[in-house]
């Protein structure tokens, strides 16, 4: 992606130094801006999936831990239960920080409606709001989590085993649903963020060939590619880390 971003940079800049007119340069502008704006867009869509596949991930080591402990009748097994929960912890943390950063995303949206949002905007929230709930979530899992604990500590298997089952894993596929659906929003936005930026700069570009005359059109072609590949690379980015937060199954009820 940072490869395709200098390249769209130095073709803009070969483009304003050959441009003599005022028009165009503020046109070039523009484009640049343009892209700059959408990538980074994209950019926090990557950092948020990255976050959520993280979140599933550690959600899937501290369940598998635990069933282990619970199958194997092993106490001593409780450390490394808590080791695994204090990776969730951090996890939890940088999806909330993850979710808070989508402000470029919203500028690139068509603008809020009181009366009747667009659907881009209500996936939005959707997420951002993800990075409260989410956390929260968490932290119930935690305590249903040390409820079983301390009655795995304290010998009493049968009872460990109960909790988890009918409380404790209630919580985690809760969570785990919550976070497969924000990666799902995410990959909508995205989606509309690449079409979105993408005739932008299609739009753009188109009227600095026009405003340049015809022998340049060549080189503005080049930038308008450029450009729409490399929005569209940070697009498959994104689509590949929600593959990636699917792809983690948490293990059966044992």
């Amino acid at each position: 992606m940072l490869a395709a971003v200098a390249l769209l940079a130095a073709v803009v800049a070969v483009q304003r130094e050959q441009s003599v007119s005022s028009s165009v340069t503020l046109t070039l502008d523009e484009v640049e801006m343009e892209a700059s704006r959408a990538l980074g867009a994209t950019r926090a869509i990557v950092v948020a999936q990255a976050a959520n596949a993280e979140l599933i991930a550690s959600l899937t080591l501290v369940s598998q831990i635990h069933q282990s402990a619970l199958l194997s009748e092993e106490p001593e097994a409780v450390a490394e239960v808590r080791t695994a929960r204090e990776r969730l912890t951090a996890a939890s943390d940088a999806l909330a920080t993850a979710l808070s950063q989508l402000d470029t995303v919203g500028e690139i949206l068509p603008p809020s409606d009181p009366r009747n949002d667009p659907v881009e905007r209500r996936l939005l929230g959707f997420v951002e709001r993800g990075g409260v709930i989410v956390p929260r979530m968490v932290v119930l899992f935690g305590e249903a989590n040390d409820r079983t604990l301390d009655l795995l500590e304290a010998h009493r298997l049968a009872a460990a085993r109960a909790n988890f089952l009918f409380e404790e894993r209630a919580r985690l596929e809760a969570v785990t649903s919550r976070v497969r659906r924000q990666v799902s929003a995410l990959e909508d936005l995205a989606s509309q963020v690449s079409a979105i930026a993408a005739e932008e700069v299609r739009g753009s570009l188109a009227l600095v060939s026009d405003r340049a005359g015809g022998g340049a059109w060549t080189g503005y072609l080049i930038g308008a590619v450029t450009a729409v590949g490399a929005i569209g690379f940070a697009f498959w980015s994104i689509r590949r880390r929600g593959r990636d937060a699917r792809g983690a199954d948490l293990p059966p009820a044992g």
